[in-house]
């Protein structure tokens, strides 16, 4: 009983490490291509600011 009972909490600790490792892995995924967007849309709204200060 005993036997079987450790061997489902085992399950279970695999289970959330698991879950837990995909949540980080995803919010890191999403964090990094967030800054990535967030770069390219930074570059692209400092070159429109340019082209309008070059062109008045």
């Amino acid at each position: 009983m005993s036997f079987a009972s450790s061997i489902s909490n085992l399950l279970v600790h695999a289970v959330i490490f698991v879950i837990g490792c995909i949540v980080v892995v995803s919010s890191v995924y999403y964090l990094i291509s967030g800054l990535i967007v967030g770069a390219f849309g930074a570059l692209l709204g400092l070159i429109v600011i340019m082209f309008s200060l070059y062109d008045s």
